[in-house]
């Protein structure tokens, strides 16, 4: 039986598993974002980023 090749692990770059990260994250939400505009889902609900807002919020939701 002819010796199989071993093929090494690739890894990448701290750099480069940043940028597939970030292109990966980008595509998703470039599609939600379709998504949205075509009417085929909501859009998302707004974030609450100050403690300042929680009152002005939950006066709105009664």
């Amino acid at each position: 039986e002819p010796l199989k090749p071993t093929y090494m692990p690739v890894f990448l770059t701290k750099k480069e598993r940043k940028k597939l990260r970030r292109q990966s994250r980008r595509e998703a939400w470039k599609e939600e974002q379709e998504k949205v505009r075509l009417g085929l889902e909501a859009p998302p609900e707004p974030k609450l980023r100050y403690v300042a807002q929680v009152p002005r919020v939950t006066a709105s939701l009664v």
